[in-house]
């Protein structure tokens, strides 16, 4: 299964990080913060990443920590999963998940089912940089 790292942290820092955990080789690419034209929220990292692996956003899934990083994965139309780290989901995207998802999973982490990819969160979808 083909994977990528789509972040809004530097690549330095990225690098580092996936190199500690042992991580560096399950991934082919990394975009990352400062890369792309927009960023999270924007739409336009995520499309990047789904223009580099070749891949339309139907075929593919976004593992998520922030809000910010839902409304870029959904606006470029995957389904997400967001498990937060230091902040819970804010009150627009839990009303996200309430309305768009099969069921959630304790501690403020949701599984999204189904797909809801007519929630743009006020953005528009462009072509990636």
């Amino acid at each position: 299964m083909p994977m990528a790292v789509v972040t809004s942290s530097r690549r330095p820092v990225v690098a580092t990080k996936l190199e500690m955990a042992g991580l560096t080789n399950y991934f082919r690419f990394s975009v990352c913060g400062g890369e792309t034209a927009e960023g999270k929220p924007h739409p336009v990292p995520y499309l990047n990443g789904l223009d580099q692996l070749d891949l339309a956003a139907d075929q593919c899934r976004a593992l998520e920590d922030s809000d910010s990083g839902v409304r870029s994965a959904t606006a470029a139309g995957l389904c997400v999963l967001q498990i937060p780290d230091e902040f819970g989901p804010s009150a627009e995207v839990r009303d996200f998940w309430a309305r768009n998802t099969a069921f959630s999973y304790g501690l403020g982490a949701t599984l999204s089912v189904e797909c809801a990819p007519s929630l743009r969160f006020g953005l528009r979808r462009r072509s990636p940089i």
